[in-house]
């Protein structure tokens, strides 16, 4: 897809959570780019995972940028003897089940050295992004059993894993690599909502400000447009789920207006890994 003055293009961005509730929901930005300029319309969440399949069965032509991880270390991969090639590899893990996987990824970790443990994609070293096996903390080994299994067998492509096939796209981003290239190392969001929660929230009205400047459409050819009531759900929301998901929305954006083939991604790129387009893409 590639957005032109003629042509409005329909771009999402997801706040991804393996375990979505009314707590918690998966978050999601829907917008509108056209003429080069983005239009935050809605914010929408969803806690029963009913909702994000139906999500993924919208029919018409979109792009939703995701914030969990499409594929394994090939380290890994090769190192446990699981098939190589992504929709094998995922076929695998949907055989194991969620239990199986996470007793894998575990047992995998032990006796190793420290340091080599948890493996980094090339994608990940190149946004500075954590190890897709980590189970604690930031369980993005979760978010990838969750998430992964449903877009493998959703109505869309998988970039760059399986393209040219369907209508919708599904790219995978990492908000903290767009804010970093705005703002630097900063933390915005938090679990509990009075941890250095002033700090926090003058740090997401930082980043809105910093995406909303025309130093940022100068930079990046692209406007972004947010109104009041969804900046104040942005700057309000502790957890950093609205922000996340208009920062998908944004990174989306981006690859939108200059989608790469899978063919031509970066020299140490692993395709059967995934991988994340730089906000430069």
């Amino acid at each position: 897809m590639h957005a032109t003055n003629s042509v409005c293009a329909v771009v999402y961005g997801v706040d991804f959570t393996s375990v979505p509730s009314k707590r918690k929901p998966i978050t999601c930005a829907c917008t509108r780019l056209q003429a080069g300029c983005l239009t935050i319309e809605t914010l929408d969440t969803w806690s029963r995972w009913e909702e994000f399949d139906a999500f993924l069965r919208r029919p018409g032509e979109w792009v939703a940028g995701h914030d969990f991880p499409f594929g394994l270390p090939d380290k890994f991969i090769c190192n446990i003897g699981w098939p190589t090639a992504w929709a094998d590899y995922i076929d695998h893990i949907r055989s194991l089940g969620k239990r199986r996987f996470e007793d894998a990824l575990n047992e995998y970790r032990e006796g190793r050295a420290a340091g080599d443990r948890e493996h980094l994609r090339s994608t990940d070293r190149s946004v500075g992004a954590i190890s897709p096996q980590k189970l604690y903390g930031v369980p993005v080994a979760k978010m990838l059993f969750a998430g992964t299994l449903r877009l493998s067998t959703a109505p869309v492509n998988v970039w760059p894993l399986r393209t040219k096939q369907f209508d919708a796209t599904a790219i995978e981003i990492y908000p903290g690599h767009l804010v970093r290239r705005l703002c630097g190392r900063m933390s915005y969001k938090h679990d509990q909502p009075v941890k250095n929660a002033d700090e926090r929230q003058s740090n997401r009205r930082r980043i809105l400000r910093e995406v909303t400047k025309s130093r940022f459409k100068l930079n990046y050819s692209l406007k972004v447009c947010i109104d009041n009531a969804i900046t104040q759900r942005c700057v309000d929301d502790h957890r950093g789920n609205c922000l996340d998901a208009v920062l998908a929305a944004i990174h989306a954006a981006t690859f939108t207006m200059n989608p790469v083939d899978a063919s031509a991604l970066p020299q140490e790129a692993v395709v059967t890994e995934g991988w994340i387009p730089t906000v430069d893409t």
